[in-house]
């Protein structure tokens, strides 16, 4: 049996991630398999909203990163476990994201449960839900409402059992608290226990506070759109066309804030965060996504909250116009909870809600061209916001005039059928095709093909075991407690992402491991001023956690020879001793009669990595395996073990010519050099004069991935479009995408880190002059046509893009 457990703690110092290490280890005396996804080390782009996993990719998100794994693991599961520091009584932005990622596992064809609208389930197995919240100062109504969060979200996803439980920061009392959510005791239904309760409840949240006193009139306004579509295409787009001009009227001043602004990095959030707590008013207008509201706008309101916070905030005013596609506008009560959860916590006044239920039959029309159907709307924004901007609060039968189900739910589930059914057919589908069950139908070894050759995707590791290595190297363990399937070949290396003193830092680092050792290991050598090494060295400690990328690199033994035993040539100086001691385990593992020359240099035997293990293996193995070492000052005393005697010297071409001098270098299949760029310059110049076919000799160096500046210069970027063109400056270290989006081009995005693909543009001038980050997954040819993603771009000099 399969439990999957999606950690949302911001950070392993987050006391919701000891909170899930509990949770992970009662899990692990009951379930054979836990795949824990600590969500904050991944590079998830968040759902846009599109619907294309329902009529374009049935059942599959066309984002391409690690939330397609958690999917696929969701899919498995037998038991889903949601981990979150408590939010305003719902869950934290981090895990939200994940959740919301979560649409292609239902169908989107409709289906009633708990007296209301629901999706219909696109698989037969779904996993029991389970939900456990850390509340450092908890409150009665932040709890319930988290439990309803969970129960409607376990109904919503059609789960058979549920659970959830409400922690404080007493750890004596977590195990039993989380025993209790994990046993998932009763069957989801509706959350408030009937529609008339769910009825009353929808009213006591929409239904404004009590002002101590009138704000004063023409209020600075800034409206926080939280929808995560393009501009212009939304159903809240329509919504703020019809309240922009009253709002123009009544207001000193109006601003609009996309919450896609908070996904674009801190400065960028912290900005936008600013401009939503210095207002009068803010006008929060957002899409229902799994009951809540969507990731980008949870995100929003933490950082929003956080820049309320120290400051002096004046008296302010919140007010919510929250949209769904379903027909009840009950479904919307406990999003309108957690706003005026919100208020309370930021310090707002809680000046009401507009529920607007069937607003995907708005989808981005003029609301007076659709007359009766946004009627209600309509003349709760004409009495409301007048009074509102005046200096007061929602009058109730505002908040009355949109709590209203203007389609009865039987012909509004016929007409949702009939209206999936029209998108199927325009994109060319049949109606067993739109119902596809894609995880059902993958095989397991042809999901583990398409992870092998899909993107770069980043991924948390926890660091298991710290080794010495010689006197100034060490091998670093990981594990990777989302259990993902390995691929990787000896020799391949991963690419680490920290952050030191700030800054984000990549480095690659060969593996030590082959994939006959099972696991993930690296081997660190201290470089003198190295910044990763160093910190690898100093900081890195045992349970810690890091980003990695990987693995990656096509420096390995290649395919056996078809018709004799393979031979393989090694040569490795300092740490380039790491890949290739793998390399040759592997062959040796699968090659009963492959035979190794390896050639080891270091400066002095107790600097040598890998010295006594490799000289066993080398006893061991013989003949198969021929180990020289080369060291430039003589060791005092014998390696661990016996065997041939060391040269003492550098590891140059007349040193390597007198090693080698009675062999033949065109017997051997390849030679593999790894070490440093002098030492390999010899090597080459020895075996290509000694005879070894240039096509067989395969180097590796040691190249740090580039994150940063290219140019001290800021560079030129023409944008075109039907509209005309826009040219957008990148200053040094800028990507495309940040300078597109710093213009007001509203390019498309969300992982921002070149996996999901959603920000490709299509260079159409001066190819030469851009630079992609790396690592990276873009193919030659794509790059050749000029098809690159924006949020890796950077530029020497000027270049002209559009869309593709």
């Amino acid at each position: 049996m399969i439990a999957v457990l999606l950690n949302g703690a911001s950070s392993p110092a987050d006391p919701a991630h000891s909170l899930c290490a509990e949770v992970e280890r009662q899990l692990a005396a009951r379930f054979d398999v836990v795949r824990s996804f600590y969500l904050a080390g991944y590079d998830i782009g968040h759902c846009m909203g599109e619907f294309d996993c329902f009529v374009k990719t049935p059942g599959r998100c066309r984002i391409h990163d690690e939330g397609q794994e958690i999917e696929r693991a969701v899919h498995d599961a037998e038991l889903v476990v949601l981990v979150t520091p408590l939010h305003y009584g719902g869950y934290a932005a981090q895990l939200k994201k994940a959740v919301d990622r979560l649409l292609p596992l239902i169908s989107p064809f409709f289906r009633q449960a708990g007296g209301m609208t629901h999706h219909a389930m696109r698989y037969e197995h779904r996993a029991r839900w389970a939900a456990v919240a850390l509340d450092e100062s908890p409150t009665p109504e932040r709890a319930r409402l988290f439990r309803a969060f969970a129960e409607t979200n376990a109904l919503n996803f059609g789960s058979p059992a549920w659970g959830a439980a409400v922690v404080d920061c007493d750890r004596a009392a977590w195990p039993a608290a989380i025993a209790s959510a994990l046993a998932t005791p009763t069957a989801p239904g509706n959350a408030s226990g009937a529609l008339q309760a769910a009825r009353g409840e929808l009213m006591r949240a929409v239904c404004a506070q009590p002002a101590a006193s009138a704000f004063p009139p023409r209020p600075r306004v800034t409206v926080l759109q939280m929808s995560p579509r393009p501009a212009g295409v939304s159903t809240l787009q329509a919504i703020w066309r019809y309240l922009q001009p009253l709002m123009e009227a009544g207001a000193a001043q109006v601003e609009v804030v996309a919450a896609t602004e908070f996904v674009r990095g801190a400065a960028v959030a912290q900005a936008a965060a600013q401009r939503c707590a210095q207002a009068d008013l803010l006008l929060v207008i957002s899409p229902l996504y799994w009951d809540s509201l969507p990731y980008p706008g949870l995100l929003a309101l933490e950082h929003i909250h956080a820049a309320r916070l120290p400051s002096d905030a004046g008296p302010a005013r919140l007010v919510g116009v929250l949209n769904c596609g379903f027909a009840e506008p009950e479904q919307f009560r406990f999003a309108f909870g957690l706003l005026r959860e919100f208020a309370q916590e930021a310090g707002y006044t809680w000046a009401g809600g507009l529920p607007v239920a069937g607003g995907e039959a708005i989808n981005g029309r003029d609301l007076e061209r659709l007359g009766v159907l946004t009627r209600p709307l309509r003349h709760a924004i004409d009495i409301g916001m007048p009074t509102l901007l005046a200096g007061s609060v929602l009058p109730e039968a505002a908040c009355a005039a949109t709590a209203v189900q203007t389609t009865p739910g039987v012909l509004y589930r016929f007409f949702g059928w009939w209206g999936w059914h029209m998108k199927r057919r325009a994109q060319g589908l049949s109606a067993r095709e739109v119902q596809a069950k894609p995880f059902d139908d993958l095989s397991d070894a042809e999901w583990e093909r398409l992870a092998a050759v899909g993107p770069a995707r980043a991924r948390p590791l926890r660091v298991v075991d710290r080794l010495p290595e010689g006197a100034d190297a060490v091998t670093v363990v990981f594990d990777d407690p989302a259990r993902h399937a390995e691929h990787f070949e000896a020799g391949q290396y991963i690419t680490l992402e920290v952050t030191i003193n700030g800054e984000r830092v990549r480095r690659a680092y060969s593996l030590a491991t082959a994939p006959c050792d099972g696991g993930l290991a690296i081997t660190v050598k201290r470089v003198p001023g190295g910044l990763m090494s160093n910190w690898i060295h100093d900081q890195l400690s045992q349970g810690d956690w890091v980003r990695c990328f990987g693995p990656s690199g096509d420096f390995t033994a290649g395919p056996p020879p078809a018709q004799v035993p393979r031979r393989l040539l090694l040569i490795a100086g300092g740490s380039g001793i790491v890949p290739l001691q793998a390399v040759a385990r592997q062959v040796l593992h699968d090659e009963p009669d492959a035979e190794i020359t390896m050639v080891c240099g270091s400066s002095a035997p107790e600097r040598a990595i890998f010295a006594a293990p490799l000289q066993q293996q080398a006893l061991r193995d013989a003949p198969r395996w021929r180990l020289h070492w080369v060291f430039e000052t003589a060791p005092l005393e014998p390696i661990e073990g016996t065997g041939p005697a060391c040269t003492v010297g550098r590891l140059d071409a007349p040193t390597l010519t007198a090693l080698l001098g009675d062999t033949d270098l065109r017997s051997f299949h390849r030679a593999m050099v790894c070490g440093p760029d002098a030492m390999r310059a010899a090597v080459r110049q020895a075996l290509l004069a000694g005879g070894l076919p240039a096509d067989r000799l395969f180097e590796e160096s040691f190249v740090s991935p580039r994150r940063g500046a290219v140019s001290d210069q800021a560079q030129v970027a023409v944008f075109e479009s039907a509209d005309g063109e826009l040219t957008v400056t990148l200053r040094p270290g800028d990507t495309l995408l940040e300078a597109a989006l710093n213009a007001g081009i509203a390019l498309p995005f969300s992982c921002c880190s070149g996996g999901c693909g959603a920000c490709r543009v299509h260079i159409t001038d001066h190819l030469d002059h851009v630079v992609l980050d790396e690592p990276n997954t873009v193919t030659p040819e794509a790059r050749s046509r000029g098809e690159v993603p924006a949020c890796l771009v950077r530029l020497t000099g000027p270049c002209r893009f559009r869309l593709p």
